[in-house]
């Protein structure tokens, strides 16, 4: 194969490789041949086999394993995943912020899922509904749930960059949700939250595109204040010590 030496070797194999994975042409789950037998293909060393398997990695498109085949993962959230908890852990801010690009983010996502109402979506959000609906059990799992639920919902609109997007934010999606959970005080209601849940599932379901709007713009508007309650009063978050309190003003 004809390398071109504009572009450092090892950034021309990524991004073929790059291109091969995005297209399908590597499919999920493919293993890769050797580093021997891709430096013979690409006419390169061994070494920029190596650099460039790295940054395909770090991007989360191949499962590198010391002594076996590299194995192909695909395009998925990895990358996005990355930057956001580097965004919160950067920001005195972070979560806050965090929360309201998922506020943004679902507002429209819940619109599209009420036009599309793809198959696989709106079995997911039915299978969290009923978890919901019947759990009595420990509040871990009660934020499992709820995020699926609200993945569910982006896979509902069929669009790729929404899921994407949603897998990506799921660690600060489960610490909003944990934090909320854990102010007790400021009438936490998990039966509340499941009917807030299930407005927005019959909402998308009729198609009513206007309904799941304020669907799902209700839903975040019942836990603002919480988060107020918290970014005001920092030591709330000695009853949940799982952010750093440097997440909030």
């Amino acid at each position: 194969m004809f390398i071109s030496h504009r572009e450092p070797l090892a950034s021309h194999v990524f991004n073929h490789m790059k291109k091969l994975i995005a297209s399908g042409a590597l499919e999920h789950g493919h293993l890769l041949p050797s580093e021997a037998e891709m430096a013979k293909q690409y006419n390169v060393s061994k070494t920029v086999i190596r650099e460039a398997l790295t940054q395909l990695s770090a991007f989360g498109m191949v499962q590198i394993s010391q002594g076996r085949a590299t194995r192909v993962l695909g395009i998925n959230s990895t990358a996005f995943k990355e930057i956001f908890m580097l965004a919160m852990e950067a920001s005195p801010q972070g979560l806050r912020d965090a929360i309201e690009l998922r506020r943004a983010l679902e507002t429209q996502t819940a619109q599209l899922a009420a036009e599309q109402r793809e198959t696989e979506g709106m079995s997911l959000m039915v299978e969290s509904l009923n978890e919901m609906q019947h759990w009595k059990g420990e509040d871990e799992l009660w934020v499992e749930i709820d995020y699926l639920f609200h993945l569910g919902m982006a896979k509902a609109s069929g669009n790729r960059l929404m899921i994407l997007f949603m897998e990506a934010l799921i660690s600060p999606i489960q610490q909003s949700m944990e934090m909320i959970s854990a102010q007790g005080d400021l009438t936490y209601d998990r039966q509340a939250t499941y009917q807030r849940h299930l407005h927005l599932y019959e909402a998308i379901k009729s198609g009513d595109v206007t309904a799941s709007f304020y669907a799902v713009s209700a839903h975040f508007a019942a836990s603002r204040h919480v988060l107020d309650a918290v970014s005001d009063d920092p030591s709330r978050l000695v009853k949940w010590n799982s952010i750093p309190v440097k997440l909030f003003n």
